[in-house]
């Protein structure tokens, strides 16, 4: 007897729904980090966006059957400064929250989204770095001393373009 032959592989579909609940997430804990009025609720909500950037960056790893290495490297090539932040953003995760972010100055680099709280929250300097594959260089050259609001918005809408259907954009 012999096996039946399986039907020919094809790309796995978009993930539109795991796109539309990463998006409903990002932009309810987006929203309340801008509405926030102390360091408490800014750094609750700063996890959250955090986690749905990584959230999204594992579906599309996924989707397009990467390594983690191969998904950072990608990033790190796009020629985009959103999508170097939102791999050196999901790097960044991997540090307690209060040696990643600092409640900002106003005058804090880039602030095209401000929030309740005087200056929001800010990226701020790591010395911790990540030799041989430069996520540490694209923190500080993309993220360092930036407002996290939109820096972190910029980030998730440039991964979430590489989810839509239209897109081709992949290593």
């Amino acid at each position: 007897m012999t096996a039946p032959t399986p039907p020919p592989a094809s790309p796995a579909p978009a993930p539109h729904q795991d796109l539309d609940r990463a998006r409903r997430a990002f932009d309810g804990a987006h929203q309340r980090i801008i509405a926030a009025s102390t360091e408490a609720d800014l750094v609750a909500e700063f996890g959250i966006l955090l986690d749905q950037l990584y959230r999204l960056g594992e579906v599309y790893r996924k989707w397009r059957g990467l390594s983690k290495d191969r998904l950072y490297r990608f990033l790190h090539d796009s020629g985009s400064d959103d999508l170097r932040a939102a791999g050196a953003a999901i790097w960044a995760r991997k540090f307690d929250v209060h040696k990643v972010v600092k409640v900002a100055s106003s005058d804090a680099a880039n602030p095209d989204i401000y929030s309740d709280a005087y200056g929001g929250l800010a990226w701020k300097p790591l010395a911790e770095g990540d030799p041989g594959v430069e996520r540490d260089k694209d923190y500080a050259d993309v993220l360092e001393g930036r407002h996290v609001a939109s820096t972190i918005r910029h980030a998730f809408d440039a991964m979430a373009a590489l989810l839509s259907p239209s897109s081709t954009a992949g290593p």
